[in-house]
């Protein structure tokens, strides 16, 4: 095999050789021998973070009421408007308060709380009701009766939960399936297998159909097996055909799980 550089005044010479007809990609591209790889990862890249971000929700609503009660001031506030709406259960109404109050420092804040029914039956407009606030930060504050807020923290965890766990479970199952199939081309027993279809998938990789050749073999006991390969490109796929005999290994423990060591 022959190479040349490109540069002024030198002709570039074509590789001919046959192992030239391997595709050179950059190692962090994607192709089908890291697909699941990257799936995984990017899935638990995005599910982590909106898992922390629920926790920390969560903990902000468990704990405020304690952090106001050991460093809180209190005011008296003003209700302004009482409204209702329907609630994530339908059968259930949200009860809303809106109201304003001002700081020991002056400053005046308006808000709105979704309250508990029997706080909402007990204001009234135009009334007053107590606020509990940090005097650092106006803003983060508490009225009577004002109910805990688990929408957000549901919303962040069970999203974050659910990416994380695909992700986590894709990850985990994809570095299984690549330890087994190294642990077996090292030392699983070899077995000639017979092709008896060659497939297309149902996904695509970068917009190309993914193809499996499927095989058939006897282990050590004579009972038949069924396996496949990883997926490749179709032309690639198509170096095998139905009916060509194949070495593949299997697992000596595990006769039915093998793993393709085919390459040309």
């Amino acid at each position: 095999m022959r190479r040349s550089r490109r540069c002024a005044g030198c002709r570039v010479t074509a590789c001919r050789a046959p192992e030239c007809d391997v595709p050179v990609t950059s190692p962090r591209s994607i192709g089908p021998g890291n697909f699941w790889y990257w799936f995984g990862g990017i899935w638990l890249a995005v599910g982590l973070p909106f898992l922390l971000l629920g926790a920390f929700f969560a903990w902000h609503e468990i704990t405020l009421e304690s952090r106001l009660a050991l460093d809180g001031k209190q005011a008296q506030g003003t209700v302004l408007v009482k409204s209702w709406g329907q609630g994530s259960d339908s059968r259930h109404r949200s009860l809303h308060v809106q109201y304003r109050f001002t700081t020991a420092a002056g400053r005046t804040v308006r808000s709105e709380a979704t309250v508990s029914m029997a706080a909402w039956e007990a204001l009234r407009e135009r009334e007053q009701v107590r606020v509990t606030y940090f005097a650092d930060w106006p803003r983060m504050h508490r009225i009577d009766g004002q109910a805990v807020q688990w929408v957000m923290p549901a919303v962040f965890c069970g999203a974050g939960a659910m990416l994380a766990l695909l992700g986590g479970f894709v990850m985990a199952k994809t570095i299984s399936t690549a330890r087994f199939a190294r642990r077996v081309r090292e030392d699983g027993f070899p077995v000639d297998a017979v092709v008896i279809e060659v497939v297309p998938t149902g996904y695509m990789l970068q917009r190309v159909r993914q193809w499996v050749v499927r095989y058939r073999y006897r282990d050590h006991a004579g009972i038949e097996h069924d396996g496949r390969s990883p997926t490749m490109p179709k032309e690639k796929a198509e170096r095998w055909h139905a009916g060509e005999r194949v070495t593949v290994h299997f697992d000596p423990l595990r006769p039915g799980r093998s793993a393709w060591t085919v390459d040309r």
